[in-house]
């Protein structure tokens, strides 16, 4: 896959306000990448504009100005345009590829002939976005990496993203109308799993699943990054997915992406210790009949549970993910 990040690294800052070394980026846009005048990255956006007056945005983490004409070097020599500048305004490194990687998948969702108002909304959309960075992570690291390792190990990658969350507080992390499965992961030596007693409720004449993992950390390991990377190669072509899985990513890891973008585990480790249960596998409290209780919470030790799953391996994914009804 065209990678964005790698190519705004070897790029020279800006001389000049408007003037840039640019990289071109993939479709039919005519978009380019560059880098500002202190090292940020620039996205410069073809602007059909309208003739109406735009003020700049000055937005936490980002800024934008519009209808800009501005001088461009590229491989292909140099060229003249009209371009709306999204800059990312912090100095933090793992910032900026966030920004590079997220914004490209955004950029994705403009027309051909953007004008200044769409892609305004698209700038605001993405500060909107990337408030979540100022926010406490709205999930653990182990649990984005489990979610996003089931994805990838799935081997249906469009099937499976469809199929995520499409926020925090859905209620499985998988879904169809008949099927809920639930991933789970701890890098403890038992496979004990916090559970909400309503995340093992199965829906109405459909089947329940967990995906419980164990996890080993290691520092030649794989990172969240790393596989985001393999599902953005498979679903390049499906922008509405890429900007999915940005908005789950990003959510997930909140103010503490700094940390947790460090943080990478053994693939072969949570490979050879992934298991399948059903639901009703899983060591559990009875519900309670008394409407004034509600929203239990319990640890279950599953290290000794029996899976009655038809297969409880990793291979038992695919058959999942892909499940149509």
């Amino acid at each position: 896959m065209f990678s964005v990040f790698e190519d705004f690294k070897s790029l020279s800052p800006s001389n000049a306000g408007v003037e840039f070394d640019a990289v071109p980026l993939p479709g039919d846009r005519g978009d380019y990448m560059a880098k500002s005048q202190n090292g940020n990255p620039v996205f410069l956006l073809a602007d059909a504009k309208t003739g109406q007056y735009h003020p700049s945005l000055q937005l936490r983490y980002l800024s934008a100005d519009f209808q800009l004409t501005c001088r461009l070097t590229t491989d292909s020599g140099e060229m003249e345009g009209v371009f709306a500048l999204v800059n990312c305004t912090s100095d933090e490194p793992e910032l900026h590829e966030l920004f590079i990687r997220c914004f490209d998948a955004v950029r994705g969702q403009l027309t051909t002939t953007a004008d200044t108002e769409e892609i305004k909304k698209t700038v605001q959309n993405l500060a909107a976005l990337f408030r979540a960075f100022s926010l406490p992570s709205q999930r653990s690291i182990t649990g984005l990496w489990a979610e996003l390792f089931t994805i990838v190990r799935s081997d249906v990658i469009s099937d499976s993203m469809r199929v995520w969350r499409a926020g925090a507080f859905d209620r499985f992390d998988f879904s169809y109308p008949n099927l809920a499965i639930e991933v789970k992961a701890t890098t403890g030596q038992f496979r004990s799993h916090e559970f909400a007693l309503e995340q093992l409720s199965s829906p109405v004449g459909g089947n329940g699943f967990v995906v419980s993992m164990l996890l080993q950390p290691i520092t030649g390991g794989t990172s969240v990054l790393d596989l985001v990377s393999t599902i953005e190669t498979e679903i390049a072509t499906e922008p509405k997915l890429r900007q999915k899985l940005w908005e789950n990513v990003i959510n997930d890891l909140g103010s503490d992406f700094g940390t947790s973008l460090d943080r990478r585990f053994d693939m072969s480790y949570a490979q050879r210790n992934c298991k399948i249960f059903r639901f009703e596998d899983i060591p559990q409290p009875q519900p309670i009949a008394d409407p004034r209780v509600g929203k239990i919470r319990f640890v279950a030790d599953c290290s000794s549970a029996i899976s009655s799953a038809a297969d409880s391996t990793l291979g038992g994914l695919q058959g999942l993910l892909s499940h149509r009804s």
